[in-house]
C-alpha cells in the first residue's frame, strides 16, 4: 500500500496584525485553519494581479497605435483645458451627466 502524497509545507512569518487578524477567522468559525486564511488570501491576491495585469495588457494595446500615431505626426495637440472640455463631453455622452453630478 503507498502513502497518500502529503501537501507541501511552507513556513511563513506574519506580522503580529496579520497573525492576530489570521486567528480571529478561525476563532468565528469563517475558515477550519490559517492555512486555510492563508490558501484564500493568496488566491485572491493571484486573481487580482492576473486581472490587473489584463487590464494593463489591453491598456498597453490600445495605447500602442495611439503612440505610434503621434510618432509618424499623426496626432492632435490639446491644451489640458481642451482636453478636459473634451473628457467632459465624453463623460456626458456615455453617462448621461456632467461629471461630478451623481
Amino acid at each position: 500500500m503507498s502513502k497518500p502524497a502529503s501537501t507541501p509545507r511552507l513556513t511563513v512569518s506574519l506580522s503580529p496584525n496579520l497573525e492576530a487578524r489570521t486567528r480571529r477567522l478561525v476563532a468565528t468559525g469563517d475558515y477550519q485553519s490559517a492555512s486555510e486564511v492563508v490558501r484564500e488570501a493568496l488566491r485572491l491576491y493571484f486573481r487580482t494581479r492576473d486581472e490587473h495585469d489584463r487590464k494593463l495588457d489591453a491598456l498597453r494595446s490600445d495605447l500602442l497605435p495611439a503612440l505610434e500615431q503621434l510618432d509618424r505626426g499623426e496626432g492632435t495637440a490639446f491644451t489640458a483645458e481642451e482636453f478636459l472640455r473634451w473628457a467632459e463631453a465624453r463623460f456626458e455622452e456615455e453617462h448621461g451627466h456632467a461629471a461630478g453630478q451623481g
